[in-house]
């Protein structure tokens, strides 16, 4: 491939980065075409992409058409046009190689579906790493109470401390030697990898601005780890996680005042008693102010979605989206047909996978349909939902990066990290599960580990039973819509079908939720929005955002 030596030393670098990644990636483009195409993006960006305000359609030049094939003069943002306009004729049905523009300025490349990265994901909303990563030693802790042990281990392709408590002891203390003297806003970050299995009771922070904890100091307080090993869940999915602690989980002793520069910081293991513990540690880091995000997600292609719910969230000016299972579309008036939803893409809203794609002969779950470990046929399953969203014209950017877990299953024992991994290599970056979080570990994208991303905790709204319950179903759902807000977290809102008012108690069911309800959670999104407090996003700008990022947080694990 021939390579644009102008621009600067990092443009270049990018440039070599994009080329090695389109290269692995663009196999279905005939031969010669890449070395064409990527020579004339390189004049695009220069020319075009660099100079440019905003986002919009850019028409360039004929500026290159050697090599075997020629690229369309229109550089645009519609997808949709360039596979009408050019791939069923001149290029007599290949894929084509486009790129398009988005609201941050960055170029994403595709070939047929699947998106090239141009510009990475830099996590702007990323904790700042205070201890982890190349350069990771047992000086960075040292002991300061209880019994116990710390060594530096590879695990899972990267340093970890290796703390070992032995039966009998009661609290092992750490002071992380690193975050003194950096300034902490009340967002602690920990990851971790351990759990009830590994003989952990209970974790704790405690962060002063004196040289000691003692009279005057943070405490957060509010990990405490099952018992027994956790299938399909976020936080003990068979790799490291990040715990993040936030100013609503702190005890505070003393006069505390945020921001303040950190004297010291400690850390303290609580063993299971009578049993020794292990844990390691992978880093960690303090946050930063920021909004909290929600993105509102609705399963199953419920056709009352597209009804009663979508209409609401989308005249609010919140974007929506709806996971399929490609298989039922338009089988039955239960579900949305082709022409609804085309009309919701048209309207704001995206389409994301679901699954499985093929028949439920077992409980609608791919780790059921494909048992004894079979991650090629899930991952093939997978691969089918998202070829009919692009065979139909539903892809918007960033839609084959995501996917949601039929029935939130993706493990088949506890701590199998099989599936995620094949996720992962497979293209996937953020999917999401039905592990809910804990209110108090609260959640931030950008500081979860890479296989966290593959475990995206929900907030479901689910359906208490009666008329009665519901109540305080529907306000602890607002109330972790307010904690998000207030404390700068992320949710993902998974709604189901939407049933009218009058929809008696008998004929409610875990999936449904009643439409005045609906407008009680889409008032609480209104006004954390309304006070600055909250912004609203999809899982595929956020993939985009995050995608194949080289840096640190997305790396771990």
């Amino acid at each position: 491939m021939e390579l644009r030596s102008s621009g600067t030393p990092a443009q270049r670098r990018r440039w070599r980065r994009w080329s090695e990644a389109a290269e692995q990636r663009a196999g279905c483009l005939p031969a010669g075409w890449l070395d064409t195409g990527w020579r004339w993006l390189a004049q695009v960006w220069d020319d075009a992409v660099w100079p440019a305000a905003g986002v919009g359609s850019y028409e360039v030049e004929n500026i290159m058409s050697s090599g075997q094939g020629k690229l369309p003069f229109d550089v645009v943002t519609d997808n949709n046009l360039l596979r009408q306009r050019y791939e069923n004729n001149e290029l007599e049905g290949k894929s084509l190689l486009y790129v398009t523009a988005t609201s941050s300025r960055q170029l994403r490349i595709s070939s047929g579906r699947r998106h090239i990265p141009v510009t990475r994901g830099t996590g702007t909303k990323a904790p700042y790493v205070l201890l982890g990563g190349p350069t990771l030693n047992e000086s960075d802790v040292s002991a300061v109470g209880g019994t116990g042990t710390v060594e530096l281990v590879e695990r899972n392709g990267q340093k970890a401390l290796k703390i070992d408590i032995p039966a009998g002891a009661v609290n092992y203390q750490l002071s992380i030697n690193g975050c003194n003297g950096a300034a902490f806003a009340g967002d602690l970050y920990v990851v971790l990898e351990g759990s009830g299995n590994t003989g952990l009771l209970k974790f704790d922070a405690y962060i002063a601005p004196g040289a000691t904890v003692a009279t005057n100091y943070v405490q957060q307080s509010n990990l405490s780890f099952p018992a027994s090993p956790q299938i399909d869940s976020w936080q003990d999915q068979g790799g490291a996680w990040t715990w993040r602690s936030g100013r609503k989980n702190s005890g505070i002793t003393g006069t505390i005042d945020f921001p303040f520069v950190v004297g010291s910081n400690k850390l303290t293991i609580t063993p299971i008693s009578g049993q020794a513990a292990t844990m390691y540690l992978y880093a960690v880091g303090y946050g930063q102010p920021r909004k909290g995000r929600i993105v509102v997600t609705q399963d199953d292609v419920w056709g009352s979605w597209y009804k009663l719910g979508a209409p609401l969230w989308h005249a609010a000016g919140i974007p929506t989206s709806c996971t399929i299972m490609p298989s039922v579309v338009g089988t039955s008036s239960t579900y949305a047909n082709h022409a609804q939803l085309s009309s919701y893409i048209e309207s704001g809203g995206r389409i994301y996978g679901h699954g499985p794609n093929k028949t439920y002969d077992a409980g609608h779950s791919l780790i059921l349909n494909y048992p004894n470990g079979d991650t090629a046929g899930a991952i093939a399953d997978i691969d089918s939902t998202l070829q009919a969203i692009y065979d139909n014209g539903w892809d918007t950017p960033g839609f084959d990066l995501t996917y949601a877990w039929p029935q939130g299953q993706f493990q088949w024992f506890p701590g199998d990290t099989r599936l995620l991994e094949a996720a992962y290599e497979y293209g996937l970056r953020l999917v999401r599960c039905s592990s809910p979080v804990n209110p108090l570990i609260q959640f931030v994208t950008e500081g979860a580990t890479r296989l966290n991303r593959l475990a995206l905790p929900n907030t479901p709204h689910g359906w208490a039973g009666s008329t009665a319950a519901q109540v305080a179903q529907i306000q602890s759902v607002v109330q972790t819509i307010q904690n998000a807000g207030t404390y700068g977290t992320d949710i993902f809102l998974l709604l189901h079908q939407v049933v009218p008012d009058s929809t008696l108690d008998a004929n409610m069911a875990t999936d449904k939720i009643r439409y005045s309800d609906m407008l009680t959670i889409l008032d609480a999104v209104k006004a954390e929005i309304a006070a600055g407090r909250m912004e609203a996003t999809t899982l595929g700008d956020l993939a985009l955002d995050l995608a194949d990022s080289p840096y640190f947080w997305g790396t771990i694990g």
